[in-house]
């Protein structure tokens, strides 16, 4: 049981790890607190 808990907690994370991949299209230059819905915006859209 203990091994198949694992197994699904690694596959949950790995899915999770690579399901945004648009995210990388966000602006470098500002920190991560800084970052405006129009940032996320437009980095969905370029990545669209």
């Amino acid at each position: 049981m203990k091994k198949l808990n694992l197994l699904l907690c690694l596959v949950f994370l790995i899915t999770i790890s690579k399901a945004q991949p648009w995210l990388q299209n966000l602006p470098t230059a500002k920190p991560a607190n800084e970052l405006t819905f129009y940032d996320y915006v437009d980095a969905f859209n370029n990545y669209w």
